[in-house]
């Protein structure tokens, strides 16, 4: 049997991953002896390059279009090319620009969200699905 190829579908990528994402993690605090707090470091980029931003949502039987994403509690989902890695609980993400100017969400740019879960291993690697929540 030979192993399955999946180089085509990771190649339509292009067409999917639209979005500029940076991935970053809270940087090694500094303890401030004098004041007893702790000051925040740099953040650390744990990726930064292509994405795409997905509402997460229900199905709503009995309408026209069932399978269409309407979320109301913040909750998203963050496509990304399978080759990211270190992706864990609690990074933040910004959508830092986007492929597709003429028809972006302008409101894309000003949201912050959070990884809820590890990034998800498969047997069959096209992408990285992420489940994501937005922060206020």
């Amino acid at each position: 049997m030979r192993p399955l190829d999946v180089s085509a579908l990771q190649a339509q990528l292009d067409f999917i991953l639209v979005d500029l994402v940076k991935i970053t993690k809270p940087g090694e605090g500094t303890f401030d002896y004098e004041t007893g707090e702790t000051i925040p470091g740099s953040p650390v980029t744990v990726y930064e390059g292509r994405g795409a931003l997905v509402p997460e949502g229900e199905e709503t039987p009995g309408v026209p279009y069932p399978t269409v994403p309407n979320p109301t509690d913040g909750a998203y989902r963050l496509i990304l090319p399978v080759e990211v890695e270190n992706i864990e609980p609690g990074l933040d993400v910004k959508i830092t620009g986007s492929k597709i100017l003429k028809y972006r969400d302008p409101e894309i740019l000003e949201r912050a969200f959070k990884t809820k879960t590890l990034a998800p291993v498969s047997s069959f690697p096209v992408f990285k699905i992420l489940s994501i929540e937005e922060v206020k």
